[in-house]
């Protein structure tokens, strides 16, 4: 996919309905239909790959999903910074990689408390207007198809991306923030990890930064490794104080359990996924100890 810069973006600067529509590949009468509903989203419980449920607002028509689509495709054509793990091309398995080089430091990891609830409309309104330029009419438009009950809805194509740029001021911040202390910052989602010997300053900015913001971490859900730890979880991979990436314990127990079980099709793929998931990760240490192994000499 070809990446743009923000100014660009097919979003960027949109004035008319009808440029809108041009861009959301819809008729102007189709546009009229979900402009005037009112009752776009239902709920619905949803499993994950690995089994996990959660409740989502999904949308009811199949023309609100070809445009929410439409939407993920575009913002997630713009550059975005090498911290965010949440994208095309990137996972929660690469996320933990880039925290490698400090496996032997101290790395904290913390989760946003209701992350897309708390991207308000007027947050996504305030994204397409001030930020992409868009005029009035046409931000309160994309914010009534892209939000459901005053902010982002849980598990629609395009809201982790969404989320992102309604927060990427916030994050860029703390990135700087832990460049300038010689850490490492990484977004996976809601999930943040910061890897450094400074990683408790760079902390204590985060839970300030998020305060301000109206935005909560999870008390019970923020973990510190200090440097000695011998694993460190980041988003679901055990990283080793040796830099070895290796898949949590309840992982191969799972596929223990799987493997003994009589399966039907949904346990199959669930098996399946999880196989997949081992084998990324041990590919991902064949990687690193080839880089390791060819890298050149600096005596």
């Amino acid at each position: 996919m070809k990446k743009y810069k923000l100014e660009d973006s097919c979003l960027f600067k949109i004035t008319t309905k009808r440029k809108l529509c041009e861009i959301l590949l819809i008729s102007h009468d189709q546009l009229k239909l979900l402009q005037t509903n009112n009752d776009l989203f239902r709920s619905q419980t949803i499993s994950d790959k690995k089994g996990k449920k959660r409740d989502c607002d999904m949308p009811k028509l199949p023309l609100l999903q070809k445009v929410h689509k439409r939407v993920h495709k575009l913002l997630s054509s713009i550059i975005v910074p090498d911290y965010i793990f949440s994208v095309k091309g990137k996972n929660a398995k690469l996320n933990a990689k880039y925290h490698q080089e400090n496996c032997n430091k101290t790395i904290i990891t913390m989760d946003i408390k209701g992350f897309f609830p708390s991207i308000t409309s007027s947050k996504v309104y305030n994204l397409f207007h001030q930020v992409f330029q868009c005029n009035k009419d046409i931000a309160f438009i994309l914010t009534h198809l892209l939000t459901h009950n005053n902010c982002v809805p849980t598990g629609c194509h395009h809201s982790s991306i969404l989320s992102y740029f309604a927060c990427k001021d916030i994050f860029d911040n703390i990135n700087k923030k832990a460049i300038s202390n010689n850490c490492k910052f990484s977004l996976y989602v809601d999930d943040i990890t910061i890897s450094g010997n400074k990683s408790n300053i760079v902390k204590t900015y985060v839970s300030k930064v998020m305060s301000t913001n109206k935005l909560s971490l999870s008390e019970e859900k923020t973990k510190i490794y200090k440097p000695s730890y011998p694993r460190k979880k980041i988003t679901g991979v055990i990283l080793y104080v040796n830099g070895k990436i290796k898949p949590q314990n309840k992982t191969y127990k799972k596929i223990h359990e799987l493997k003994t079980l009589d399966r039907d099709d949904k346990q199959s793929a669930q098996l399946q996924g999880l196989k997949l998931e081992v084998k990324a990760i041990k590919k991902l240490n064949l990687c690193s100890s080839f880089l390791l192994f060819t890298a050149p000499s600096h005596n």
